[in-house]
């Protein structure tokens, strides 16, 4: 859990600024570039623990970069998420679940794998459920609102 966490503060922290786009998953053996983020300022690494997994996403629009990382053997179990806001501004928050309203709330999460999810625009490393596994593209990471926000 701790490796998830420091991944995902690292990997938000490493980015200056990037391309709106698909996300993407996270290749440890490859560097990120301007060409893939063109907010960044020079090319970074991502390295992830074993069995992590993660995908990113540049964002031209409101100059942010969102990262989110999971592990493949992640608890399952029935979980209360405190909603946490993770980006944006005061009037337009970026929480850690889509359902979210208020830093005040909470949602109830059944039998779903989980991932951490960050953004440089500020906030927290917050929670998030995943729609499925944990699998080693990536799919389900890429899939999250918090990475692709409406």
């Amino acid at each position: 859990m701790k490796k998830l966490i420091f991944s995902a503060t690292l990997v938000a922290s490493m980015f200056s600024s990037v391309a709106f786009g698909a996300a993407e998953t996270i290749d440890p053996s490859k560097a990120v570039t301007k060409t893939e983020c063109s907010l960044l300022g020079d090319s970074v690494s991502l390295n992830l623990s074993a069995n992590v997994q993660g995908a990113y996403n540049c964002h031209k629009d409101d100059n942010s970069i969102r990262v989110a990382t999971c592990h493949v053997a992640g608890s399952r179990k029935d979980t209360t998420i405190k909603c946490v806001k993770i980006g944006g501004t005061d009037a337009d928050p970026i929480y850690n679940v889509s359902s979210c309203a208020s830093a005040t709330a909470e949602v109830e999460v059944k039998n779903s794998f989980r991932a951490f999810g960050a953004s440089t625009t500020g906030g927290s490393v917050a929670m998030t459920p995943l729609d499925g596994d944990c699998d080693a593209a990536g799919a389900n990471l890429k899939k999250l609102e918090i990475l692709n926000p409406a």
